[in-house]
């Protein structure tokens, strides 16, 4: 893709008379198949799609875990930042254009704080959670934190009255308040947790789900189309299966499912599918240390009604799912090529979890995570974790903007395996760039934003011809 270069205006366009006043040029009539052309080519100009790949962060580690594009089409990404060795940790939040530049960072401290999960809250603010106390205690607590748009604390709220909660996910249901689910109780006897607060965070009710001498965690929650709620979690048995819990708007339980998918089962999250059931994502064991991608569709009563395995070999673990405009879904993990580093992994299928395309997003000796996936305003996707190839050594929160088909036109991809390669950039003047511009008219010349560029100057640009990106280094 090439996004569209900014209309430039020749010196000759307007000629000035002796008055003052501009002259318009000789009147140019097109021919009515240059017409036709361009009304045929406008759609596919007006429908070009941003991509690009970023990183932020500090000087210490940084995991994104959420992200959600804003209403001016910019994004929120979510997470933690800390140094587990030194056992410091805060609450993580960005804020970006719509071309993944930042456009603030803040962080968020209370004790030792392991942010899970982040959404945009109805006032254009955002709100977080997590996992607050001291890592050397049994006991802790959840936080809630809610933000402004401009990332500063509106209120928190802790919730941990002796008995240890941590919460994995939140929601901002449609009257304005939130709900969060994880885990409450102590090892080994842990259940579900429910928690549904007023708009300011204070508490309304609270819900366990479980079954004596079980340890069942919740990872996930959504809101239905009924106002009512559904949880997804593990339950750990001889052999591992996953809990599927649906609730109605006082979280009182309507059905509970247990579904016994395969040993060590992770499911992570769930949603509701346009027909009103739901689909969830979460990995299995395939037996040692390799782990398999899984996506369940269940209907309205829970009943299974498909189930997906990817790769069919290998090791692919699965985080997030969304379903997509066109009755598909979208689904993010991580995936061990053989003989290379852990991979970013976007998928898409079709309505019945066939796949349509994936993509990978590392390099070959650093590992990259993907955490969240959303679809973009404009049809493609925003797809946030973190990344050791592209950012610091320690690890950075990791966001990637793609096309409607998974590529990203700023970073070069190779037919075999489709994956972000770290560009080397390559050295020439000014001179030898003009010249080589000159040569070749299917080159183009971008600066990092995604802008044009038409008149280089020093430092770091970007050379394109379809499909494939250089950096360059401009020198005089």
């Amino acid at each position: 893709m090439r996004l569209l270069p900014q209309r430039q205006h020749s010196a000759h366009s307007l000629q000035q008379t002796a008055f003052g006043r501009p002259r318009s040029p000789a009147r140019f009539i097109p021919h009515p198949s240059a017409l036709i052309l361009v009304l045929t080519l406008l759609p596919c100009l007006l429908l070009a799609q941003i991509t690009f790949l970023r990183t932020y962060g500090t000087s210490m580690q940084e995991q994104a875990l959420a992200v959600h594009q804003t209403q001016d089409g910019g994004y929120f990404i979510s997470g933690w930042t800390g140094d587990y060795d030194e056992l410091v940790c805060d609450f993580f939040l960005v804020r970006t254009d719509s071309l993944g530049n930042q456009t603030w960072l803040r962080t968020y401290h209370r004790i030792y704080d392991d942010c899970n999960c982040g959404q945009p809250t109805m006032d254009g603010g955002y709100v977080m959670v997590g996992w607050s106390g001291i890592p050397e205690s049994p006991v802790g607590g959840t936080w809630l934190v809610k933000t402004n748009g401009s990332g500063d604390t509106m209120w928190t709220r802790y919730f941990g009255d002796g008995e240890s909660k941590a919460a994995t996910s939140v929601w901002q249901t449609t009257e304005g308040g939130y709900v969060m689910a994880g885990g409450i109780g102590e090892s080994p006897y842990i259940d579900f947790w429910l928690a549904k607060t007023d708009s300011v965070g204070d508490t309304l009710w609270t819900r366990r789900y479980g079954r004596p001498d079980c340890t069942e965690y919740a990872y996930s929650v959504a809101q239905t189309a009924d106002s009512g709620y559904v949880l997804v979690g593990v339950t750990y048995e001889a052999e591992d299966v996953f809990y599927l819990v649906r609730t109605d708007a006082r979280g009182d339980t309507l059905w509970t499912r247990t579904y016994p998918v395969g040993s060590r089962t992770q499911m992570r999250c769930v949603r509701q599918a346009a027909d009103g059931g739901f689909i969830v994502v979460g990995h299995h064991s395939l037996g040692g240390p390799a782990v398999q991608l899984v996506l369940l569709k269940v209907d309205s009563s829970g009943t299974t009604e498909w189930s997906k395995y990817y790769p069919g070999t290998g090791w692919a673990t699965g985080r997030w799912v969304q379903p997509t405009r066109d009755g598909g879904y979208v689904v993010c993990g991580t995936i061990w090529p053989v003989g290379s580093a852990p991979c970013a992994w976007l998928l898409k299928t079709d309505e019945n979890g066939d796949t349509l395309w994936t993509r990978m997003f590392g390099s070959e000796d650093h590992s990259d995570y993907a955490r969240a996936v959303t679809q973009t305003s404009d049809g493609g996707y925003a797809l946030t974790g973190t990344t050791y190839s592209f950012g610091g050594s320690m690890g950075e929160a990791l966001l990637v903007k793609t096309d409607s088909v998974g590529y990203v036109s700023t970073i070069a991809e190779t037919p075999e395996r489709r994956r972000a390669e770290p560009l080397r950039p390559t050295i020439l003047t000014r001179a030898q760039l003009q010249a080589e511009l000159q040569s070749d008219r299917a080159l183009s010349l971008f600066d990092a934003s995604g802008r044009e560029v038409l008149d280089p100057r020093p430092g770091v640009l970007f050379l394109r011809s379809p499909g494939v990106a250089r950096k360059v280094l401009v020198t005089d």
